[in-house]
């Protein structure tokens, strides 16, 4: 079967030939983060990021060459059905539009056919499965109300059970959380039989996650994996969680 592959675009390899998809193949950004394929393989699901461009100060006080870099286009979910491509964006202009934020980290695919998807500054989306309908989980305003812990999220999984697995920060520079994991009891719309928990990094001589930032993890097994960092990237590493303890 065909393999996807991100970095610089996407390609796909059938054993033999590669081919190249770019955004002028339809792809809606070469800044590719992650990849998923449906179970029966008629689509492929791509979160990706927007470009950037510099931005220089308006500010005449500033010193010369200050400024930022801002998104300027493109980014979203990407879906390939093997012959056209469908991209999902959101809109300056439509307040309703998603993902919710065009910077999209991760994508997962549950049993029932539902895309998850973790973006960098919207908090979670889910896409149903006819792609009808979505729904999003933000930090709550009440810190007292259960709920995703921050609305950066850099990873996405769902076990077997249904649980859905989020690495959370607090804020786009860093401020790692750890993971969240929550069911929503297949009622993405009613936040009211949502289950949440949050796993934070350990304190010294505890166990627990190595570090607070996790962009990766693996959730499939009765053993999860995390691997972590660091915001400033000189710390962390992988933790298991065994489902028997």
């Amino acid at each position: 079967s065909d393999r996807f592959f991100y970095g610089g675009g996407a390609a796909r390899f059938d054993g033999s030939t590669w081919t190249a998809y770019l955004s002028t193949s339809g792809l809606s950004s070469v800044a590719v983060n992650d990849i998923a394929v449906e179970a029966d393989g008629s689509k492929v699901w791509l979160a990706t990021d927007p470009s950037y461009q510099w931005l220089a100060s308006s500010n005449p006080e500033d010193p010369p060459g200050t400024g930022q870099w801002a998104p300027s286009a493109g980014g979203g979910v990407s879906v390939f059905n093997g012959t056209s491509w469908t991209v999902y964006q959101r809109s300056a202009s439509n307040p309703n539009s998603y993902p919710s934020h065009n910077s999209v980290r991760a994508v997962a695919i549950d049993a029932a056919n539902r895309k998850w998807f973790a973006t960098w500054g919207g908090g979670i989306n889910v896409l149903n499965a006819d792609q009808s309908s979505w729904a999003k989980f933000i930090k709550p305003i009440l810190e007292s109300t259960p709920g995703l812990a921050g609305d950066y999220v850099s990873s996405i999984a769902v076990d077997s059970s249904g649980h859905v697995w989020a690495g959370v920060s607090d804020f786009s520079s860093g401020g790692g959380l750890g993971v969240n994991v929550f069911s929503d009891n297949g009622t993405p719309l009613d936040p009211a039989d949502d289950n949440w928990a949050l796993f934070s990094p350990a304190a010294d001589g505890e166990v627990g996650l190595a570090a607070d930032m996790v962009p990766a993890l693996l959730v499939d097994g009765p053993i999860k994996l995390f691997g972590s960092h660091t915001a400033t990237g000189n710390g962390g590493g992988l933790s298991t969680l065994d489902d028997a303890d």
